[in-house]
């Protein structure tokens, strides 16, 4: 169907108003679920949580994806990019460039481990040692008076996407259902 279509642009004219919609509702949520300030404690505390939780010899893809739920919970929202933008432009780059590598490195290490291809593990171990460095690097940028606020929520987010931590609610969910 050929796009000059009239019928053709009323749809598309809809389905463009519908996306504008759906950006606009998420992003009046968003304003009023966080504040500017909160949405940055959050974030660098979420990118933090990410660095601290995939440093180590462990190579488990299930740890990276626990710890990143929510962080990709906000990205994926329609107004996310909106919200950034408007309220936390000086971060809004290096964020979304952090998160698109956080889920490219979770899936490039996940596949060759669910595999048992030890190169593609390597591989992605490389990849994500690289993004920690440039984490690193973003991470100096937390405000001064944010600091102790990122540092407890960060401490929060580690706690709670630990083995332990999921194996215990694991166990409550599994008597509850019994």
């Amino acid at each position: 169907m050929d796009v000059q279509h009239p019928t053709t642009r009323i749809f598309l004219r809809e389905s463009q108003m519908k996306k504008t919609l759906e950006t606009i509702t998420s992003y009046i949520s968003l304003k009023r679920q966080y504040s500017p300030e909160d949405m940055q404690i959050r974030l660098y505390a979420s990118i933090n949580a990410y660095r601290l939780m995939t440093d180590g010899p462990s190579v488990n893809p299930m740890d990276y994806m626990f710890v990143t739920q929510g962080i990709f919970g906000l990205f994926e929202k329609p107004g996310f990019n909106l919200y950034m933008r408007l309220h936390a432009r000086a971060i809004c780059i290096p964020i979304n460039i952090i998160i698109r590598l956080m889920v490219r490195t979770t899936y490039a290490l996940y596949e060759p481990t669910m595999a048992g291809n030890s190169k593609g593990v390597e591989q992605a171990t490389k990849r994500i040692s690289r993004l920690h460095t440039f984490i690193d690097g973003f991470l100096e940028t937390i405000p001064k008076q944010h600091e102790t606020a990122v540092r407890h929520l960060t401490y929060q987010l580690v706690d709670k996407n630990s083995l332990k931590s999921r194996m215990e609610r694991l166990m409550v969910e599994q008597e509850r259902g019994e």
